[in-house]
C-alpha cells in the first residue's frame, strides 16, 4: 500500500516536474510572446458567418509586434498571415500535426526579415477602385457559389480589382475555391480568415476577430464591399466602404 502511494505520488510529481518544465521553456522563449495561445477547435467558428474552420490559426500579438518591432498593424497581420500559410506548408511536407517550437522560432525570425524587405503573402491590387466581396453567405449551396462566380465575370469587376474575402476559409481552402470555378489564374486577391486578428490597428484587444481593410490598401484607392442580398455589413470588416449588394 505504501509502495502504491508513494508510486502515485512520483508519478504526479513527475508529470508536475514535466509541466512545469515546459511552461519554464515557453516563457523564456522571446518568441513566445508573440504567439497568443492556442485557439480550441470548439471555438474556432465565426457566428456572423455561421461556419466552422477547419484549421485553428496561429494567432499573433499585435500589441507586443507593435511595441517590439515598431511595426505597423499592417505589417503585424501580415506576418501573421505568412507565419500560419508557411506552418501549414511545412506541416503538410512533413506530415506533421504540430511543428518542434524551434521550428516555429526559425519560421518567425525569417518572415520579419521579409515583412522588412517589403514581402508579402497578400499583395494589395494597385486599382484605383478595389471591389472586396465577402463570400461566406454563398458557400453553403452551388447556386449561391455560381452566384460568385457570376459576379466575379461581370462588368462590375472591370471597373475596379475583385478581392475576396472569408470568415471561413484559409489560404488553401480559398485556393481550392478558385481553381474549382477556374479563376485561380485571374489575378483574384483574397483575405482569409488568417488575416483577422483580434486586435484594433492601434493595438488594443477587443473580443472579436477582425480586420481593418483601409490599412492594406493606399489612401487614394476607394473600397467597395460587396454584400450578397439579404445581408448587412459585419461588423468584423472595419474601413471606409462603399456596401453595393448583389
Amino acid at each position: 500500500m505504501v509502495l502504491l502511494l508513494t508510486s502515485c505520488a512520483t508519478t504526479v510529481a513527475d508529470k508536475e516536474l514535466k509541466r512545469r518544465n515546459l511552461d519554464e521553456y515557453f516563457s523564456g522563449s522571446g518568441v513566445v510572446r508573440y504567439f497568443l495561445s492556442d485557439l480550441p477547435d470548439w471555438a474556432n467558428f465565426s457566428q456572423t458567418a455561421a461556419c466552422q474552420r477547419s484549421i485553428s490559426p496561429r494567432y499573433f500579438n499585435v500589441t507586443t509586434l507593435l511595441k517590439s518591432y515598431d511595426y505597423t498593424y499592417e505589417q503585424s497581420v501580415q506576418l501573421q498571415y505568412m507565419f500560419n500559410v508557411e506552418m501549414n506548408k511545412l506541416k503538410q511536407r512533413t506530415e506533421a500535426k504540430f511543428l518542434p517550437f524551434s521550428d516555429e522560432e526559425k519560421l518567425f525570425f525569417t518572415l520579419t526579415d521579409k515583412i522588412q524587405a517589403e514581402i508579402r503573402t497578400f499583395r494589395p491590387p494597385t486599382f484605383k477602385r478595389v471591389n472586396i466581396i465577402w463570400m461566406d453567405p454563398l458557400l453553403k449551396s452551388a447556386e449561391g457559389q455560381n452566384s460568385l462566380a457570376k459576379l466575379l465575370r461581370s462588368s462590375d469587376m472591370d471597373l475596379g480589382h475583385p478581392v475576396l474575402i472569408s470568415m471561413c476559409l484559409n489560404h488553401f481552402e480559398m485556393e481550392k475555391f478558385l481553381s474549382s470555378k477556374g479563376m485561380l489564374n485571374r489575378n483574384v486577391r483574397y483575405i482569409p480568415y488568417e488575416m483577422f486578428s483580434p486586435y484594433t490597428k492601434t493595438g488594443e484587444k477587443v473580443p472579436l476577430f477582425q480586420i481593418y481593410l483601409n490599412e492594406f490598401f493606399k489612401k487614394n484607392q476607394k473600397l467597395y464591399l460587396y454584400l450578397p442580398r439579404g445581408h448587412f455589413k459585419p461588423n468584423e470588416l472595419i474601413g471606409d466602404l462603399t456596401v453595393k449588394r448583389f
